[in-house]
């Protein structure tokens, strides 16, 4: 089960995510300059936090949701300070949502409607970060 909480409501997200750059990241960041006199000068520091959480559909058939579970997630995405708990696989993180990699929630339709209701059914892809 994968949830998301503000520590009063939980969401649970429909099962089928995959974690898209699980293993994409590393927790240990370096850069590298020359001195005046060509010695190079590299500084390496643990990074414990800004690890991307991407949730996407495994597959076409995975992670349907209606549009009426996907706004369960509207008044967290539309709080900039918000910080959330998502329980993935056993695991917890504090995330928020990735706004300055947008869209941080998006949403394909199944099937497409000309005046989709709640009841249509759409795949999303959630970006957040660690916090």
């Amino acid at each position: 089960m994968i949830t998301l909480s503000d520590g009063i409501t939980t969401v649970e997200l429909p099962e089928g995510l995959h974690w898209q750059d699980e293993h994409s990241w590393q927790s240990v960041g370096s850069s590298f300059t020359r001195g005046l006199t060509g010695k190079p000068i590299i500084q390496v520091q643990a990074a414990n936090k800004g690890r991307p959480i991407t949730l996407v559909p495994f597959d076409l058939t995975a992670a349907w949701w209606t549009r009426t579970e996907l706004s369960a997630l509207d008044n967290w995405i539309n709080n900039p300070d918000q910080v959330l708990s998502l329980v993935f696989m056993g695991e917890s993180f504090n995330v928020r949502f990735r706004h300055y990699e947008p869209p941080a929630v998006d949403a394909k339709p199944i099937m497409f409607f000309s005046d989709p209701n709640g009841s249509n059914y759409i795949q999303p892809t959630i970006k957040m970060v660690t916090v």
